[in-house]
């Protein structure tokens, strides 16, 4: 079927309003997986599918900044380029040079810096990580601690961590990620790193994660009008599509924090002590616990305690029985031992 020209001009004539009368959007876009990711030229990530969801409810048109020009000793820009950092983003932020930075904890002293929508992109939290293998920390006489300059401070470094490193530490800030990354995995020039949930782990182990907190999109004080239509995109999106945010973590964090188990040296110490435990678990009550035709133990509880023993190699000895009541007298009389289920 032929299309009449009066309509295929409308429809040449509205494709190009869009492209012609966009509203240019400069986001600052700086390495930092997987919330950002820079892989030969692409970009994708976490921030980076989210900012494209909102834009289908506005006339967005994005130009993602990954490097900027150095800045001369006078702080004057140069006609060398370097990547983006974090610091530098925010910096540019305040300044209007650019109009939206994500990744940021609101804080009073950043409202009075940058505009915050009503809603946030996520949650997350702080983090203390080391390489899986290092295991001496106890024999250091000072411990070098690596931070993303522009994020997490010094200053909020808690005290209630000293149980963890009663020695002298030592703060070492980077101004781009990947060089906190190589300072602990390839030259050895920090022992941990002190940054956010919303970075990648790979090969290292949490030690501790502590201050939960909610992260967003700030958006510069010169563009009122950028905050006004994400408030608006966020409603719509919110909407639309309720489980947006959950399925974007998932894809992007959820592997990453299976992977990854936090145990105190207290909890280290009792799984040593008791590698064994026993679980009191009902053989009829399917498909909470249950056991198949071959008596092996099914159900949806047992699979927690597989996960469980997976991560942690603790090994759980099922004792059965039909009746819960049963279990009763030696839940009372040993101490190692867990009801699966009960009602």
């Amino acid at each position: 079927m032929k299309i009449k020209r009066p309509f295929a001009f409308v429809i040449l004539f509205f494709s190009l309003s869009l492209v012609l009368f966009a509203k240019p959007v400069r986001v600052g876009f700086f390495e930092y997986k997987p919330f950002h990711i820079i892989e030969d030229g692409n970009l994708s990530g976490f921030g980076y599918e989210y900012l494209r969801e909102l834009q289908k409810f506005t006339d967005w048109k994005f130009e993602y900044i990954t490097r900027v020009p150095v800045l001369d000793t006078q702080g004057q820009p140069t006609s060398r380029t370097e990547k983006l950092s974090y610091s530098r983003a925010l910096d540019m932020l305040a300044k209007g040079e650019l109009d939206i930075v994500g990744s940021i904890r609101k804080t009073k002293e950043r409202e009075e810096l940058y505009f915050f929508p009503k809603f946030s992109s996520g949650h997350g939290y702080e983090t203390i990580t080391t390489l899986v293998d290092n295991d001496e920390f106890e024999n250091r006489k000072t411990i070098k601690l690596g931070l993303r300059l522009g994020a997490v401070q010094e200053k909020d470094f808690s005290d209630l961590f000293r149980d963890l490193f009663p020695q002298p530490i030592v703060f070492m800030y980077y101004e781009h990620y990947s060089d906190l990354i190589k300072a602990l995995h390839e030259t050895k020039e920090i022992d941990y790193i002190l940054s956010t949930s919303l970075r990648e782990f790979s090969g290292e182990q949490m030690l501790r994660k502590f201050n939960s907190f909610e992260h967003y999109f700030a958006i510069s004080k010169t563009r009122p009008d950028i905050l006004a239509e994400f408030n608006y995109a966020h409603d719509q999106l919110f909407l639309q599509k309720p489980s947006f945010e959950d399925r974007l973590y998932a894809r992007y964090y959820q592997n990453q924090m299976d992977a990854v188990l936090s145990l105190t040296e207290e909890e280290k110490k009792y799984i040593k002590e008791n590698p064994v435990i026993q679980v009191a678990h009902e053989t009829n009550w399917m498909p909470i616990d249950y056991e198949d035709k071959d008596g092996r133990v099914k159900g949806i509880t047992p699979s927690i305690f597989d996960y469980i023993a997976a991560k942690t190699g603790i090994v759980f000895s099922y004792i059965s029985s039909d009746k819960y009541k049963n279990f009763f007298p030696i839940l009372t009389d040993k101490k190692n031992i867990i009801l699966a289920s009960f009602a």
